[in-house]
């Protein structure tokens, strides 16, 4: 039982999708992706969206482009709450004298409603085997941002 509350107390790691989240991507056109990055409640935003950079990288690695533009980041986080069992715990002590007692007692609830948040990102990735014309907001080297994220 220990051993499975420290492994559900862990951020999400850098892997593809599983049940404590990952990465994902869905190819747009011969060289567009739209890549998803799912976090776990303990998992920080910015990982989030390091970690979908990152895949960006290592798909242009893969598939041998030589530039990448970032066209779009889009949050995607969720929040909710969820509801952990309520517990009350009541301690005390009992005086007797005869055929008469006294119980002195203290009682403590814990449990109830919790809020969670649930950090998700997608970023659209369009790679280029030259060094493309026009404006790009973001434009990479594939090789340097893979170097400059890579874990």
């Amino acid at each position: 039982m220990s051993t499975l509350l420290v492994l559900s107390a862990c951020a999400t790691k850098y892997q593809p999708m599983g049940s404590t989240g990952g990465y994902e991507q869905t190819q747009l056109d011969e060289n567009a992706f739209a890549i998803r990055f799912y976090g776990n409640s303990f998992t920080k935003r910015s990982t989030v969206t390091h970690y979908a950079r990152l895949r960006a990288a290592e798909i242009g690695k893969q598939l041998g482009y030589q530039y990448v533009a970032l066209l779009g980041e889009e949050d995607r986080t969720v929040s909710g709450t969820y509801t952990t069992p309520t517990t009350t715990t009541t301690a005390g002590s009992l005086n007797t004298s005869g055929n008469t007692g006294t119980f002195y007692s203290t009682s403590t609830t814990s449990g109830g409603a919790q809020s969670t948040t649930k950090p998700r990102v997608e970023i659209i990735a369009r790679y280029f085997e030259e060094l493309p014309d026009g404006r790009f907001l973001e434009l990479h080297r594939v090789d340097e941002l893979y170097n400059q994220l890579a874990l």
